[in-house]
């Protein structure tokens, strides 16, 4: 038996509808690991050595199992996916912008907030509330709040592509251009 297209949609789009399938699911699970932890800092306030034993941890995890695989998931099908369509991408604006935020902020936003949270996680059998502790949790609350505010910049880049300035250019004119040049 035939399947017969009933919705109109043409055939043979190839993989890239899986590949932003599982981009998507990678974005979800950066964004919601980043939120889930900003969350549990916001919500938990530890008083003894245990707590913040405890909500190490659970940051380390909420990082290990959902921040760090869905943002390895997000960027590796982002290459896939520019891959294909890789030179016009890389004639739009809003795509080096979106590059050049996501090089420069993500490794920078690693190493501050998993910083911060290891050396909450190695000196949390000596702490002392006044030892200047909850200035730290507060800087790992900073560090997620920015880089959710980083993240949406780059789901808003992603996903409205402005022109940024960029004339509006037609394939034509785009290939007498490259052909001049």
């Amino acid at each position: 038996m035939a399947v017969t297209n009933v919705h109109g949609r043409k055939g043979g789009r190839g993989a890239r509808p899986y590949w932003l399938i599982a981009k998507v699911i990678g974005v979800a699970a950066y964004f919601g690991g980043l939120t889930a932890a900003l969350a549990i800092t916001l919500a938990v306030e530890p008083r003894t050595a245990d707590q913040w034993t405890q909500m190490a941890d659970t940051l380390r995890a909420i990082f290990l199992f959902a921040a760090v695989p869905g943002l390895l998931l997000a960027v590796v099908c982002g290459i896939v996916l520019s891959r294909m369509h890789g030179g016009v991408l890389w004639r739009m604006r809003w795509v080096k912008l979106k590059v050049a935020i996501a090089v420069v902020s993500v490794p920078a936003l690693h190493l501050w907030v998993s910083g911060v949270v290891g050396r909450i996680r190695a000196n949390a059998d000596k702490i002392n509330i006044g030892d200047g502790e909850i200035e730290r949790l507060h800087s790992v609350q900073l560090g997620l709040a920015v880089a959710i505010v980083v993240t949406l910049t780059l789901i808003y880049l992603g996903r409205h592509k402005p022109r940024l300035g960029q004339p509006v250019t037609t394939l034509a004119q785009q290939r007498d251009a490259d052909a001049s040049v």
